[in-house]
């Protein structure tokens, strides 16, 4: 299991089936079935749920009616979902508790975080309802403050196109952004995108297994990314030496190249690159001593589930991920991508899920604004006479 604690946010939409309206409990009962099987598993869930399958606070503006009485009103569809999928997913086996913002006994218990917390350690499902109990907040807000407050170690949202989960898919390089979209998050929807299967560069991305399909191309692996994997390694097991040396050993790399780059270096010297490539080995022969791969750990241990994989990674991939500072054109994380999709996730926060074909326009325009700006260009002056 990737991670120990997730929120999961499930759209209203999501739990009316194929139209997206009402409680289909067959769509319900397959979500449960699934989140069952995750807890089994060993993952721990929250779940904020949305309301819009009964009742949107914008749609009741349109028809007149008062913004925040409007939204109060999705706020309690949302208490609707959640009490639905509560019950499918204690017919599953699984406890299930559903919470609310502000008092609702009987219907839901009032938002605890010690009680939400011993529900989910004692292998529970926690369902947030009620969004952030405050109006012109979506249910994705909610989302977001759920996951700090339990701690999460990842929130789930996929983009929706008219109630149906999508993926957007993002390529960029210093002067081009493109984004698409599709409704497979793998290699079918990598393909699609059109970059990957063709691409003959240099690919920096999140260690992500699908990418590695890829031949054509060299991959270098995103080091923000194994910094963050790192911190949660020290934070939840802090005896370890190795974990702490890796996370000082790549900020170190970067310094290096930093400086070599401002005196206007090219490259970093042998001597550095071979100190770089021992100390690599070191705190990898390190890392075997302290989480020891004979004996496996148990099954459901942060060492099974995070320690032993990460540490199994970064020694199979020293190329790419050292790939930065023996590179000076290869940078040292992918935050540029993560910088491009942020678009989206602000707009479905603001204004909803997706319709018919405008996930598709939108990543158009947006790849075409943000490759602009990278040429210094107002995307808003331009026109077909000069693009």
């Amino acid at each position: 299991m990737k991670y120990k604690r997730i929120l999961l946010k499930l759209s209203g939409e999501a739990m009316g089936g194929a139209d997206g309206q009402g409680l289909d409990s067959d769509v319900i009962k397959s979500y449960a079935v699934e989140i069952a099987k995750a807890v089994r598993a060993g993952c721990q869930i929250g779940i904020v749920v949305g309301g819009g399958n009964i009742f949107r606070g914008m749609n009741g503006v349109k028809e007149g009616f008062d913004r925040v009485k409007g939204d109060q009103m999705g706020m309690l569809a949302t208490v609707i979902n959640g009490k639905a999928l509560g019950i499918f997913i204690e017919d599953e086996g699984v406890k299930a508790e559903v919470y609310t913002p502000h008092p609702m006994e009987p219907f839901a218990r009032h938002f605890n975080k010690d009680r939400v917390m011993e529900v989910l350690n004692a292998g529970g499902v926690a369902i947030f309802t009620g969004g952030t109990g405050n109006p012109f907040f979506t249910t994705d807000s909610a989302a977001s403050l759920k996951a700090c407050e339990i701690e999460a170690d990842a929130l789930l949202k996929g983009t929706k196109v008219d109630g149906v989960r999508h993926w957007i898919h993002v390529a960029v390089t210093k002067f081009l952004t493109y984004m698409a979209i599709h409704r497979k998050r793998g290699a079918e929807g990598t393909d699609a995108n059109g970059v990957m299967p063709n691409f003959r560069g240099i690919a920096v991305h999140d260690c992500w297994k699908v990418y590695f399909g890829y031949l054509l191309c060299q991959h270098a692996v995103c080091c923000a990314h194994l910094l963050r994997e790192l911190k949660y390694l020290m934070k939840n097991l802090p005896d370890r030496k190795w974990c702490r040396r890796f996370f000082e050993f790549l900020l170190y790399m970067k310094k290096i190249k930093e400086r070599d780059m401002a005196k206007g270096l090219e490259q970093v010297s042998p001597y550095h690159l071979k100190k770089f490539q021992q100390m690599y080995a070191d705190i990898i022969a390190l890392a075997h001593q302290e989480c020891p791969a004979d004996p496996l750990p148990p099954k459901n241990s942060i060492e099974a589930k995070k320690e032993l994989p990460l540490i199994k990674r970064l020694e199979s991939l020293e190329s790419s991920v050292t790939l930065f500072v023996r590179n000076f054109d290869v940078p040292f994380d992918n935050n540029e991508a993560e910088r491009a999709i942020r678009c989206v996730r602000i707009k479905t926060k603001s204004a909803g899920c997706f319709r018919g074909s405008g996930g598709e326009d939108y990543c158009t325009l947006m790849s075409y604004i943000n490759t602009a700006w990278k040429h210094g260009v107002n995307a808003f002056n331009l026109n077909s006479s000069n693009t």
